[in-house]
């Protein structure tokens, strides 16, 4: 009896393969190397962190741009380390990615969004369909045929008959 009440215990663990549990086909991780291993990010994570930095970024981009500016040098140092704060990267002096490389890492992971946006299925709107055409049909077949009157017309008919005079019937 105590065998039967322990069975459970001897039994072979479900292989987690038949467990309905979720498994995204393709994890959509950004992938990068930060000068010494390749890293996994979330990208929503990354892009959080750009719109909350995007006011100084753009303000230096738009100072980097300008290259006779006076200001470009400064913008160009503040945009690395913004960069490397978002993407948690050091720099070449500590085995990190140089200063274009940082640079090129923003560029890439703006076109790795750009894609996914594109590429995903997370879109809450259906695609507009359109009906094929059909032939115009005869009536045969239809679910009420051209010569049948509405329900409403038959039963107008009928009290019509119902409540004419006596004579009419005979």
């Amino acid at each position: 009896m105590l065998r039967k009440l322990f069975s459970w215990i001897w039994q072979k663990p479900v292989p987690t393969q038949q467990i309905n549990i979720f498994r995204p086909k393709e994890r959509l991780l950004y992938r990068y190397w930060d000068g010494k291993v390749m890293r996994e990010a979330d990208p929503l994570v990354i892009y959080r962190k750009i719109m909350d930095k995007r006011a100084s970024l753009s303000a230096d981009m738009t100072a980097v741009e300008a290259k006779n500016s006076k200001f470009s040098a400064d913008a160009h140092k503040n945009m690395i380390a913004t960069i490397r704060s978002i993407f948690d990267v050091k720099g070449m002096e500590e085995s990190g990615l140089s200063e274009y490389e940082t640079s090129e890492l923003l560029d890439h992971f703006m076109v790795f969004a750009e894609s996914l946006k594109k590429s995903s299925d997370l879109s809450q709107t259906l695609p507009e369909t359109t009906l094929p055409s059909m032939p115009p049909t005869s009536g045969e077949g239809s679910p009420t045929s051209n010569s049948s009157r509405s329900g409403s017309t038959e039963t107008e008919n009928r009290i019509e008959e119902s409540t004419s005079s006596p004579k009419a019937a005979e």
